[in-house]
């Protein structure tokens, strides 16, 4: 559901993913951080929370931050370690060492 409480199905572009969670783009719904979210990528389906949700009137307007809400779940096929966290709760903007 989106911020209004209507349901809502949008293709996403998924530009960068780990075991943890993903950034998207093309994200055109009002969606607020909190969400919980379906994503479904071919016939795998899982739920996220949304971490941030990109400002108006930058770069990042239709992209969204989001973390696994089901651990051990890996919708985009072979799971991408990563030793320093993936920064999916980090604002857009913020760096890991912040």
């Amino acid at each position: 559901m989106d911020s209004n409480g209507q349901l809502f199905t949008i293709p996403a572009r998924t530009l960068d993913v780990t075991t943890l969670g993903a950034r998207l783009e093309g994200i055109t719904c009002r969606l607020h951080r909190g969400a919980s979210i379906v994503i479904q990528c071919g016939t795998r389906k899982a739920r996220f929370r949304v971490t941030w949700v990109g400002p108006p009137n930058t770069t990042a307007h239709d992209q969204i931050g989001v973390r696994i809400a089901e651990p051990g779940r890996h919708i985009w096929g072979q799971p991408i370690a990563r030793d320093m966290g993936d920064g999916y709760d980090l604002e857009p903007g913020q760096d890991m060492g912040s």
